[in-house]
């Protein structure tokens, strides 16, 4: 039994050495986002290993404490007795051990000193970690596979597998996750974004590019406005104005959650009326946001000219064609009680083209994250 207590007690000392050792990794570890983008590892081993031993470690240190508890039965009995030997529970110093194991209880899940502090340091170490080795496009953007990734970074596929290939980079499919292709390239998610940058899809001619990403990348929300701006070439003054003018309050020292607080609205609609407001700005047409729509708020003012309707299955602003081979007739002169009158084409049903072919019409940038609501709107 004693040699049974010894190597208990010594698997328990040295099993919460190193849980203390992973304890201490983990506490200093990017956020588990950066870490799965960057593989991030420490003395050759990875962050995902980390997490596995400090999860066994603390299993094992369980059992080993209740079969210690179970060993030394008469040592937790003899804490328990007062000088009569009496077993008294509500003791002194009974009570002394439970009040210190709930204050440190109470004080982390109330966020009080100094497990506050503890936590601002750890989410400051997190955001230097993330400046350090940077951040995905988007969260969860590891797991998205190639096609989804190019999809929602406006990346040309072709190109893209094109310039993998080029690199030595073996892609099996486009189905497969950056995950698995990195992993089975023996590189990072993020060395696999970095060698695709440039192959951006082209813009169509004559069309200015809009200056934001259809949808917002990852830390967007802890920018500053004047930073959010200063890093796309924006003027800040001008976009606050015209932030102003959809009913948005926005400050230069503002971060965009703060923003998204004072307005009482969603970070995303932020971005979408900054993606509005910037491409407006710029004179680039259509300013959609990630959600797929125009932010709610007083419409730019139209030229005087007046606008027809559209066709059916036309887009708004695009002219109905006219059928092949009928031209306009001119206007008849006016009979008495009769007003003149144009022969017109008939208007095109359905999402045909004249020439009898359907327009493909794609769904909007973020259309899955819609709720029905602003889906109708």
């Amino acid at each position: 039994m004693l040699a049974l207590r010894r190597i208990v007690s010594l698997s328990l000392f040295f099993t919460l050495m190193l849980l203390t050792a992973t304890a201490v990794v983990l506490f200093f570890k990017p956020a588990s986002g950066v870490a799965q983008w960057t593989d991030w590892s420490f003395l050759w081993i990875s962050w995902r290993r980390y997490e596995a031993m400090h999860l066994g470690l603390g299993l094992a240190l369980i059992v080993l404490a209740v079969v210690q508890a179970l060993l030394n039965l008469d040592l937790w009995l003899a804490a328990l007795r007062d000088k009569q030997d009496n077993i008294r529970p509500l003791s002194l110093a009974p009570c002394l051990g439970l009040a210190l194991a709930l204050a440190v209880a109470i004080d982390a899940a109330f966020m009080l000193p100094p497990m506050r502090q503890v936590v601002d340091y750890a989410a400051r170490g997190r955001a230097n970690a993330a400046a350090l080795y940077g951040e995905p496009p988007y969260d969860g953007a590891s797991r998205s596979s190639l096609a989804d990734f190019c999809a929602k970074l406006g990346l040309d596929l072709d190109r893209v597998q094109n310039t993998l290939a080029a690199k030595h980079i073996m892609v099996a499919s486009t189905g497969q996750t950056l995950d698995d292709i990195a992993g089975k390239n023996g590189v990072s998610p993020a060395a696999i974004y970095d060698s695709i940058r440039p192959a951006k899809t082209d813009a169509p001619p004559g069309a200015k590019p809009s200056p934001l990403p259809p949808e917002p990348l990852a830390g967007m929300g802890r920018m500053t406005l004047a930073e959010f701006c200063g890093g796309y070439g924006l003027d800040t003054g001008q976009i606050v104005a015209k932030l102003a003018e959809i009913d948005i309050r926005a400050g230069a020292a503002m971060t965009l959650n703060d923003m998204a607080k004072i307005n009482n609205r969603l970070p995303v609609e932020i971005y979408d009326a900054l993606r509005y407001v910037s491409s407006a700005a710029l004179g680039v047409p259509g300013g959609m946001g990630a959600s797929g729509q125009k932010p709610s708020g007083p419409s730019a003012s139209a030229p005087n000219a007046a606008h027809e309707p559209a066709a059916p299955g036309m887009e708004q602003g695009t002219p109905t064609p006219l059928a092949p081979a009928q031209p306009i007739q001119s206007a008849q002169p006016a009979q008495p009680g009769q007003p003149g009158q144009i022969q017109a084409a008939p208007a095109q049903t359905g999402a045909e083209t004249p020439g009898g072919l359907a327009l493909k019409i794609e769904p909007p940038v973020g259309l899955g994250k819609m709720l029905i609501s602003e889906f109708c709107k």
